[in-house]
C-alpha cells in the first residue's frame, strides 16, 4: 500500500530495561530506518539478533498471532531530525515509540490511527 505505510527489515540491536517497571525499550534498525519501541515484558517476543519486519500503516497488516507484536495507537507528534530524515512518535496505549526514517517516507498526519507491527522474518 504506497502511501499509507512505512515498513523496513531489521534487526534487534538492543534491549534494555526501561525506567518503567516490567518495561523494555527495543532498538530495530535497518534500511537506514530505526523504531525504538517500549514493549511491557508480558508482551515481548524478541531477543537481541532477531530479524524482523517492521511496519507502521493506516489499515491492519497481516500478522500471526503469539508470534508478531501489534497494536493500535496513535501518531501523536512528528519531529524533524535533519533535512533528510524524520522522526515519527505513535503511542500505543501510552507505550511509546519512535521511528526514525527518510523525510520521504512521512504518509502520517498528527493524530492518524495506525498500527504498529513487528513481525519476525
Amino acid at each position: 500500500m504506497p502511501g499509507t505505510n512505512v515498513s523496513f527489515k531489521g534487526r534487534v540491536v538492543k534491549i534494555e530495561e526501561s525506567r518503567v517497571p516490567q518495561v523494555y525499550i527495543v532498538t530495530i534498525e535497518g534500511e537506514g530506518r530505526r523504531l525504538k519501541a517500549d514493549i511491557h515484558k508480558e508482551l515481548m517476543l524478541f531477543k537481541e539478533g532477531d530479524k524482523v519486519e517492521v511496519v507502521v500503516s493506516k489499515s491492519l497488516p497481516e500478522y500471526r498471532e503469539g508470534e508478531d507484536y501489534c497494536g493500535k495507537g496513535h501518531m501523536f507528534s512528528k519531529r524533524a531530525e535533519s533535512r533528510e530524515k524524520i522522526k515519527l512518535l505513535v503511542s500505543l496505549g501510552g507505550f511509546l515509540n519512535v521511528i526514525e526514517v527518510p523525510r520521504k517516507e512521512d504518509v502520517f498526519e498528527v493524530m492518524d490511527e495506525v498500527y504498529l507491527c513487528i513481525k519476525r522474518v
